[in-house]
C-alpha cells in the first residue's frame, strides 16, 4: 500500500496575548531557529528537476532511489539525477500506482490490465479475466489482483513473471467484500479482509492463508479467521512477520504463522488521516476525533512497531503528507517537513519555497524528491550551518 496521499485538517495555535511585535519576532526566532538547529540537518536544492506531464491522471511513488510518474500514456522511471531511467509504453485511463521496495504495479483502475515493473526496468503484463478493484504486493514482486466477478468476487495470486499462481472466488452473500489483502515477504501467507453488513451493523472478518506447494501445484489452505465486530478494516500490510490491520477505529497487529491471531490491538480516539509502512516499523497521522472524543489529538503521529509497541509520538501539527523509506518518515506540516527515525528522532528539517504534493526520502540516503504538481524537484541532505545576523 500504498501506498499514500493525505488531506490534512489540523491545529492551530493562536496568541492569547497582546505582545509588542519585536518580542514576538525574538520568540519566533529563538523556538524555530533553535528546533532546526537540533535537528542538524536539512535539504538543500540539487538544481535537478525532472518536468511531469500535466495530464491530471499522473500519479507518482518511489520505487527505491527511483521516481516514477504514470499517466495515461504510460510509466516512466526517473533517477535523483534528473534522467529517465527507462520509460514503459501503456495506454490507460486511470493509472493506479503501488510500490513496494524495488518492484512496482501500475494497473488501469477499472480495466483490466496491470503490469509489474521492476527497478531495472524489466516490465511483465498482466491481463486480468475481470474488472480490477484493488491490488497487493510484496517485496519479492509477488502480486494480488482482486477483481469484479460476475457473482462475486476473485483474488488472484501472480509471481512477478506473470505466472498464475492461484485463484479463489469469494461471494458476497456468503462471505462479504473484500476490503483489503496482504502477502508476506515469503510468499508463504495470504491475508485477506472482508466486510460484512447485516443492515443494523458491520463486521470485517480476516483470513489467512496458507500457500504451501503441492507437486507445481500451489494450494491455499485456510489457517483460521477473525471477526472484529462494528470496525471497518481499510488496510493490510506486513511488518516482518505480524500483518498489521488499520480499521476505521482501532489498529492491530495479528500473529499468522498458525492462524488468525490478533497479537495486540488499540483502540482509537481519532480517525486515521494517513499511514505509512517502513520495513520494521509504521507511521499514522491522526485527524478528526471519533464521536464523543474531542476534536484534536495530543499526540498526532504515532509510531509503532510489528508487535504494537509504541516507539514514538509526536505533536506536528495539521499533517497534509506522510511517507516512508525503509524506517524513515516524512512528516509534512504545510509546507514544512519533518524526517523522523523509528524512534521519534528528528533526522532532517526542511521549508520549502512552494507546495509539494509528496516528499520522499530515496533509498540508500541518495537524497530527497519532493513532487509539486509540475515536476520532481531533488534535493541532497546537508549539515545544517548556522546563520549569522
Amino acid at each position: 500500500m500504498g501506498a499514500n496521499e493525505t488531506k490534512a485538517q489540523g491545529k492551530r495555535r493562536y496568541w492569547l496575548l497582546v505582545i509588542p511585535a519585536a518580542i514576538v519576532a525574538a520568540a519566533a526566532f529563538f523556538l524555530w531557529g533553535g528546533r532546526k538547529a537540533g535537528a542538524g540537518y536539512t535539504l538543500t536544492p540539487m538544481g535537478i528537476s525532472a518536468e511531469l506531464d500535466r495530464d491530471s491522471a499522473t500519479v507518482t511513488g518511489r520505487m527505491g532511489s527511483l521516481m516514477l510518474r504514470a499517466n495515461r500514456a504510460g510509466v516512466q522511471a526517473v533517477t535523483a539525477e534528473g534522467k529517465a531511467q527507462w520509460d514503459i509504453p501503456y495506454t490507460m485511463t486511470h493509472p493506479y500506482l503501488l510500490t513496494c521496495g524495488q518492484y512496482a504495479l501500475v494497473a488501469d483502475r477499472g480495466g483490466k490490465t496491470a503490469v509489474l515493473l521492476r527497478s531495472d526496468g524489466m516490465a511483465v503484463w498482466l491481463a486480468a479475466e475481470n474488472t480490477i478493484l484493488f491490488q497487493a504486493m510484496n517485496e519479492n514482486g509477488q502480486t494480488i489482483l482482486v477483481t469484479q466477478e460476475e457473482d462475486g468476487h476473485g483474488t488472484t495470486l501472480y509471481e512477478f513473471d506473470g505466472s498464475k499462481l492461484l485463484k479463489r472466488r469469494t461471494y458476497e452473500k456468503n462471505d462479504g467484500i473484500p476490503m483489503a489483502a496482504a502477502l508476506s515477504a515469503d510468499g508463504r501467507r495470504m491475508v485477506t479482509a472482508c466486510l460484512s453488513y447485516t443492515g443494523t451493523s458491520l463486521t470485517s472478518v480476516i483470513t489467512v492463508f496458507d500457500l504451501s506447494a503441492s507437486g507445481a501445484t500451489l494450494t491455499d489452505r485456510v489457517l483460521g479467521s477473525c471477526r472484529l465486530e462494528g470496525t471497518l478494516v481499510t488496510d493490510l500490510y506486513y511488518i516482518e512477520d505480524t500483518c498489521i490491520y488499520l480499521a476505521d477505529n482501532r489498529i492491530g497487529g495479528l500473529a499468522t504463522e498458525k492462524g488468525c491471531e490478533e497479537a495486540w490491538t488499540e483502540e482509537l480516539t481519532h480517525r486515521i488521516r494517513a499511514a505509512a509502512f517502513g520495513k520494521t516499523a509504521f507511521a499514522i497521522a491522526l485527524g478528526e476525533g471519533l464521536a464523543g472524543t474531542g476534536t484534536e489529538a495530543e499526540q498526532d503521529v504515532l509510531i509503532y512497531d510489528g508487535s504494537g509497541k509504541k516507539l514514538a509520538g509526536k505533536t506536528m501539527g495539521s499533517i497534509t503528507g506522510l511517507t516512508a523509506t525503509d524506517d524513515v518518515f516524512v512528516c509534512g506540516v504545510g509546507r514544512s517537513y519533518t524526517a523522523l527515525d523509528r524512534k521519534g528522532n528528528t533526522t532532517w528539517l526542511y521549508d520549502a519555497g512552494e507546495d509539494y504534493r509528496q516528499v520522499f526520502q530515496l533509498a540508500g540516503g541518495r537524497g530527497v524528491a519532493a513532487v509539486s504538481t509540475e515536476k520532481f524537484v531533488f534535493y541532497s541532505i546537508t549539515e545544517r550551518t548556522e546563520e549569522k545576523g
